[in-house]
């Protein structure tokens, strides 16, 4: 990603963008944008990094168990959190 032509904000590796969903990581496309419960974030699996992006922003986390919330969870256990 070129972050001159992006106009969004800038959180540690991630350019936050001007809408919801528009979160990109300067390292690659691998960005993924997940919840746990209502929480939620966009990680990057090429840096290894995660941010939270905020809470009860679409409504399909009620649907999600626990057992899913804890894989999800482990998915970015050695991750380092951004922001």
């Amino acid at each position: 990603m070129d972050r001159k032509q992006s106009s969004g904000v800038q959180l540690g590796n991630s350019n936050m963008g001007e809408r919801f969903c528009e979160v990109k990581c300067g390292h690659g496309p691998e960005s993924r944008l997940f919840n746990i419960g209502r929480a939620h974030f966009v990680a990057c699996d090429a840096c290894r990094t995660y941010i939270w992006v905020g809470s009860s922003l679409m409504s399909g986390w009620r649907q999600a168990s626990e057992g899913i919330w804890r894989r999800k969870k482990r998915s970015i256990r050695s991750y380092q959190r951004s922001g």
